[in-house]
């Protein structure tokens, strides 16, 4: 019998605890650390760290007065280990109704907008499911819920995006 992880996230309010976020792959040959920028700042900072601890990626998501920037809010790794996705909220009260889904590939140590390839993220709330794909809702006229939608991240990784 075919059993299937399932891991759903949402954003609720993790965004507010000054405590690092710490995330360890499945693997354990990576780790993603998810901060606010300041004690006062709630925007964020993103880094991935080998298990020897060296620093791959580093990614801020502040602004210059610390109200245009993102707060990132939950992330999780796909179960093979080979993407991190994590939602944020825009601060200062833009676009309340966007959370904007972005993920990390492993190969291309780099981070993507998943809205770029799927359009603007609705859902505060996103489904991950083995080995690498995420579910969650995009905005489509006159659904105030949005349109559901699944991907799958190894293939958007060999997609060009706009």
């Amino acid at each position: 019998m075919f059993l299937l992880l399932l891991l759903v996230f949402s954003g609720a309010g993790a965004a507010s605890t000054l405590k690092a976020q710490v995330y360890p792959s499945p693997n354990s040959t990576l780790t993603v650390r998810i901060s606010h920028l300041s004690a006062s700042c709630a925007e964020s900072l993103i880094e991935v760290r080998s298990a020897k601890g060296h620093l791959l990626l580093h990614k801020s998501y502040g602004s210059p007065d610390c109200e245009h920037g993102m707060g990132i809010n939950r992330g999780a790794w796909t179960a093979d280990s080979n993407f991190f996705v994590f939602n944020a909220q825009m601060l200062g009260g833009h676009q309340p109704w966007h959370w904007p889904v972005y993920f990390y590939s492993r190969s291309a140590n780099r981070v993507r907008l998943l809205d770029n390839y799927i359009g603007p993220i609705v859902a505060p709330d996103i489904t991950i499911r083995p080995p690498h794909n995420v579910s969650t809702r995009v905005l489509e006229m006159q659904n105030e819920l949005g349109k559901p939608i699944s991907v799958d991240l190894a293939w958007l990784r060999r997609v060009r995006h706009q």
